[in-house]
């Protein structure tokens, strides 16, 4: 539910922030959130059994955090 909540405004984010190649940029975002939708359940499933619901939601939560992290670096070198 959450990961839908998020998709909206990160591709209004993107067209708002690019000027130039905006159309390549939204594509990234377009692929980046359909491979979230694919890989998240799937992991899921699969930590689940291992460490259990919370350490699994932990698991994402750094996931997203270092994608984001790594968006944050390479906005600042732009």
């Amino acid at each position: 539910l959450f990961c839908g909540i998020i998709c909206a405004p990160a591709i209004s984010v993107v067209s708002h922030s690019f000027s130039e190649k905006k159309g390549p940029a939204l594509g990234i975002v377009s692929i980046g959130a359909s491979l979230r939708g694919i890989l998240f359940p799937i992991a899921g499933q699969n930590l689940i059994p291992l460490v259990r619901f919370k350490w699994t939601i932990r698991v994402f939560g750094f996931i997203v955090l270092i994608a984001l992290g790594i968006v944050n670096l390479v906005n600042e070198i732009q």
